[in-house]
Formats: structure tokens, C-alpha cells, sequence
């Protein structure tokens, strides 16, 4: 394995950032700290980031299933961070788990974000038998209160600039029925999808506490395409568990893949410490990396390729105590 050019992968970076006069020095010093550091915590998307384009687990390669044998054998913390409910997410790691030939009795450290950052899944007796729910009440009844309100201004602003049945829009929009989240989805993209996007983002600053994304479910949750508005957010939630392990935020890894500037994954891949395998944002140089594969001529990976090329790089701290010092590569 050849040793990382870390101006080269910066350079190409730069590119796919489209950046116009980046300082690249300054951007391959902070890839060489966050190759060479060790991590406590390593958080993973699920959907399009360990899985291809069904997001079964029939859709998880044998390589990536041995990559998370080793993290479980060695008491590696994860911590996957999902849009999935409660159900899915858990069912869908325990099926990880007995691929690996694991038992999900034995003691581990891994955990789960989900309904992107409404709760925490943690174990007490069975595995992730625990809810923690990071969105307070206040917060999940005033997004109630205003879900009505902001559902019909949507629609209206979708419909006039998309020629889109409005009251269909809403109709639809009604069968995501979630606490913390708004969803409008649709069989194609939309048409004049960025000036929807503007127009919505403008009207959202009325409401500074919820957040836009949009992007394209796997074909497992329908292939739809989707904006949704939400006053969760994946970023939020994982300082609150970086608060509660007492760990240093710079040495949690975050691998996710949407991490454009709509994108579900925006706020949690925000870090010197984070990468995307799918889209990544251009609004910062230092942050949501491509992965790229250094031995191929800094080809970029996407989807699980670019995750198991990327777990397989870092440095990870296996312990079962966050402050035993050895160190291992998966």
C-alpha cells in the first residue's frame, strides 16, 4: 500500500470542490492530522454509506461484514447515525451482527443515532433495548403546532413553481407522519428544483430552527425523491453524545454520504474529522472530504466501496475504556 500524497489528495479536492484559489497546503496538513490521528468513535450513516442502492443487507459486501467483526471483536465504539425509526435501524444492525457470526449478548460499544438525531439507541439488558430521545418536548410540540402551517405554504410554494397539483402535494405529505420531521416526496426530480429550493430556503428563515434537505431515498425505502423539513439534526446529536462520553470532538470520525449543502448528512459531516461517499459540500475546504483511493491514482470511491477503503485507512482506539492509549488498524 503506497503511502498518502497529501498535497496530491488535496489538489484533487480542491477540484471537486470546484475551489478557485485554495491555499493546499493548508488543506493537506489538516488530511495528514486527520489520516494519522486516532479515533474513539467512529459514525456511520447507514443507507448509501455501509449499503449499495437497495439498502438491504443482502447489499452488504462480505468485506464490509468483516470490517465490523473486527470494530465489534475489539470494542471499537460506533455509533451508526440513520434516518431509520427505532425498528429498522436496530433490526438492520442485528443482522450485521449475526452475518459476522456475532452475539449481540456480548458486552460492545456500539450504538445508534436515529430518525436523524430524534434518539439515542443504547443496550441496559438486550441489545439497543433503550430509547434516549435527544428532541425535547418543547421542541417536538412547537414543529407540531407548526407543521400544518408550514405543509400548506410548501405545497403552495412547490405547486406555482413546478406546475404540481398542490393539494396532491399535501395530500401526500401526510402519509410521512413523523414528530420531528415534514416529508413531501416525488416520482422524479422536480422541475426548477434549485429555484423551488431558494424559494424555500427563504421562507424557512421565519423559522430558524428547522432545517431543509433534500435528496433521493434507496430503492428499499421506495427510490422517491424528497424534501423534507425537520427540526432534527445529525450534527446536534452527535455533540450531544460526544458531551456524554467526555470524548474530544476532534477525535470522532463521520462518514456519511450527503454531504452537500442540502444534504440529510450537511450537519454532521462539518468537521476536519468527516467524509463523504456520496455528494460533498463546497462551501468548506477543510471538511467533508472525498475518500480517495491513493493507491489508484486518487481515484475517488463512492458508496461502501469508499467506506471500506476509508475503515480500513484510519486509526481506530479498540478499548472498552476511552482512555486505554494502544492503537490498531482495522
Amino acid at each position: 500500500m503506497n503511502k498518502i500524497d497529501y498535497l496530491k489528495y488535496a489538489m484533487k479536492t480542491c477540484e471537486l470542490k470546484k475551489s478557485d484559489k485554495p491555499n493546499v497546503q493548508d488543506i493537506a496538513d489538516v488530511l495528514k492530522s486527520t489520516f494519522e490521528k486516532v479515533y474513539d468513535v467512529i459514525c456511520l450513516d447507514i443507507d448509501g454509506t455501509i449499503t449499495g442502492t437497495t439498502s438491504d443487507i443482502k447489499d452488504v459486501s462480505p468485506e464490509m461484514i468483516d470490517i465490523f467483526k473486527k470494530l465489534f471483536d475489539a470494542q471499537v465504539c460506533v455509533c451508526f447515525v440513520t434516518g431509520r425509526g427505532r425498528k429498522s435501524a436496530t433490526d438492520f444492525v442485528k443482522k450485521i451482527i449475526s452475518s459476522g457470526g456475532l452475539d449481540e449478548k456480548t458486552p460492545n460499544r456500539w450504538y445508534c443515532i436515529n430518525g436523524n438525531g430524534f434518539g439515542f439507541l443504547h443496550t441496559i439488558t438486550d441489545f439497543w433495548d433503550t430509547e434516549t430521545e435527544f428532541v425535547e418536548i418543547t421542541r417536538q410540540n412547537k414543529f407540531c403546532r407548526d407543521k400544518d402551517n408550514l405543509r400548506s405554504n410548501i405545497a403552495k410554494i412547490i405547486s406555482l413553481r413546478s406546475s404540481l397539483d398542490e393539494e396532491k402535494i399535501i395530500s401526500e405529505s401526510k402519509e410521512s407522519n413523523y414528530k420531528t420531521s415534514l416529508i413531501f416526496t416525488f416520482n422524479t426530480i422536480l422541475p426548477n428544483e434549485l429555484s423551488i429550493v431558494n424559494y424555500l430556503k427563504e421562507y424557512l428563515k421565519n423559522y430558524p430552527d428547522y432545517r431543509l434537505s433534500k435528496g433521493k431515498y434507496s430503492e428499499i425505502h421506495g427510490g422517491k425523491y424528497f424534501l423534507e423539513v425537520s427540526c432534527t439534526s445529525k450534527g446536534q446529536a452527535i455533540k450531544k453524545i460526544i458531551q456524554v462520553m467526555n470524548i474530544s470532538e476532534d477525535t470522532v470520525l463521520r462518514v456519511g454520504d450527503q454531504g452537500d449543502e442540502w444534504g440529510i448528512d450537511h450537519t454532521m459531516l462539518n468537521t476536519n474529522e468527516s467524509f463523504s461517499v456520496g455528494t460533498i459540500s463546497k462551501d468548506n475546504l477543510k471538511c467533508c472530504f472525498p475518500v480517495l483511493d491513493y493507491n489508484s491514482g486518487y481515484k475517488v470511491l463512492k458508496g461502501s466501496e469508499g467506506t471500506k477503503f476509508l475503515l480500513k485507512t484510519i486509526n481506530v482506539r479498540p478499548s472498552v475504556s476511552f482512555n486505554i492509549s494502544n492503537r490498531e488498524k482495522i
